[in-house]
């Protein structure tokens, strides 16, 4: 059986071709990227570098798999213990860093998810998705800055409006997206 999963490998390393690898290692990056900007200060070591990259690589390698979901699950978890145990600052341009990363991860993963190993990526598709990409960052990087700069304009009392607020929000997205998911095309269009 090991056997047979090694012959299959080689073989799949033997067709692979540029614009797919192109994809993968750009999913790499981004996995070290993400890595890199959630580990914490007191974390930086040559250890957790050597697994950062091992994690980057899993799920540049098995886009499909749940790698892609640990290494972003591993990356919030860093992040969260490196402010939240280690009473690390929180900076408004970490976080959208930190998004951005995770962000371009995730889609350079679909990408590589969706691209066969032997498929030949003209330059145009790589572009599309940029551009796709590099509009919800920004656009991302617009409302970060908004919600920081209003946050420090809010005065700071106990109160429960704003996170009801905040899961309602999200709830309503939720529904949106099932709603999206689930309606059935129209005929002719």
């Amino acid at each position: 059986m090991m056997l047979d999963a090694a012959r299959t490998g080689s073989r799949n390393l033997g067709r692979i071709s540029p614009g797919p690898l192109l994809v993968r290692a750009i999913a790499f990056c981004a996995g070290l990227a993400t890595l890199g900007l959630a580990l914490p200060p007191t974390m930086f070591t040559a250890p957790s570098m050597v697994v950062s990259a091992l994690l980057a690589a899993l799920a540049a390698i098995f886009p499909r798999s749940a790698a892609v979901t640990l290494l972003l699950v591993v990356a919030l978890g860093l992040w969260l213990g490196g402010t939240a145990v280690d009473g690390g600052e929180v900076s408004g341009l970490g976080l959208i860093l930190l998004g951005w990363a995770m962000y371009f991860q995730h889609t350079a993963c679909a990408l590589a998810a969706a691209v066969p190993l032997d498929a030949v990526v003209l330059p145009s598709v790589l572009f599309r998705w940029f551009a796709r990409t590099a509009v919800v960052m920004l656009v991302t990087a617009i409302l970060g800055v908004v919600v920081v700069t209003l946050s420090g304009k809010i005065p700071e009392r106990s109160s429960l409006v704003f996170p009801l607020l905040g899961v309602a929000c999200a709830i309503l997205i939720g529904v949106i997206l099932a709603y999206l998911a689930l309606r059935r095309p129209r005929d002719g269009s």
